[in-house]
């Protein structure tokens, strides 16, 4: 019998049966590791960037309205239709006060309110609007049914008196300023009361009386009232504006109200006058009480220790 050929083992390497070398599979897991690191640094680099530029977001400045009429404005100033107002006769020879009918079925940015002319003998105009005075359950909006939240806030009217609650617990209302009357402003108690979002108020030179709880709880940071002609100043008037680190007053207050800082992170009052335009050490303290201020500058860079 013919022997047969002896078998010759074969170089081939089944690829069923092919295996990676350790040096290969180092190079593998080198090159995943780095794009999910990549990846990953990529990604918190957007959230930092994103924190950063949020931290550093500063709410536009108000856009004066001087030439817009009354009413509802988004936030390109267009109009927007719905806005009725109605006057109400006083029993005063000051005029008539201000109340909001109706408002937009969408939400505004900015609202202009109306200006209000009462020709005296003379025909010379007299603008005599204020807002109303309401109860401690409504502001200048109780009569409506949507629950508006506006940014801007501009009287186009000569106001000489903002009434009691008339724009209490609005939120959204970040910017108030306008027209005041020339020769003297009132607010009234809680005119702006908790009105969260308020960072700014345009205090006009005449301002003359801020109520009880006018601002309290609104986000005011700073309150600069030392050129205007403030005679008195209402219990709690700043009371809880957490963010309210500056304030000043002017030499004509003489009437000091109770806690008017309390819940403050305020430590120095300027004032405008001397020593000697002070009242008493004991209305002092309560004027302070339950604030951290420690100390009041004087004009004459003198200051005094509470």
């Amino acid at each position: 019998m013919e022997e047969l050929p002896p078998i010759v083992q074969s170089n081939v390497v089944d690829p069923s049966k092919k295996t990676m070398s350790p040096e290969t599979g180092k190079k593998h897991l080198l090159i995943v590791s780095l794009v999910f690191g990549a990846i990953y640094i990529l990604a918190l680099a957007v959230i930092i960037a994103g924190a950063v530029l949020e931290s550093q977001r500063v709410d536009p400045e108000p856009t004066v309205l001087l030439d817009a009429r009354a009413g509802y404005y988004d936030a390109e100033h267009r109009p927007v239709e719905g806005a009725v107002f109605s006057y109400e006769r006083s029993g005063e020879s000051s005029g008539s006060t201000l109340s909001l009918v109706s408002a937009p079925s969408e939400d505004a940015y900015a609202l202009v309110l109306p200006r209000y002319e009462q020709p005296d003998l003379n025909s010379v105009p007299q603008y005599v609007t204020s807002t109303k005075d309401f109860d401690s359950s409504g502001n200048i909006f109780a009569n409506t049914a949507l629950n508006v939240t506006i940014s801007d806030l501009y009287f186009s009217s000569y106001i000489s008196r903002i009434g009691s609650y008339s724009f209490s617990g609005l939120t959204g209302i970040k910017h108030v300023y306008g027209s005041f009357h020339p020769s003297s402003l009132i607010i009234g108690d809680a005119a702006f009361y908790h009105s969260a979002s308020l960072l700014s108020f345009e205090f006009p030179k005449s301002l003359s009386r801020i109520g009880n709880e006018a601002f309290a709880g609104t986000a005011l940071a700073e309150v600069d009232l030392k050129d205007t002609s403030l005679s008195r100043v209402g219990d709690r008037a700043f009371a809880n504006c957490e963010s309210l680190v500056s304030f000043s007053l002017p030499a004509t207050v003489s009437d000091w109200g109770e806690a008017i800082l309390s819940g403050t992170s305020v430590e120095t009052v300027t004032f405008g006058g001397t020593k000697d335009n002070l009242p008493d050490e004991a209305t002092i303290q309560k004027a302070f009480e339950g604030s951290k201020v420690s100390q009041i500058v004087f004009s004459d860079g003198s200051s005094l220790a509470i």
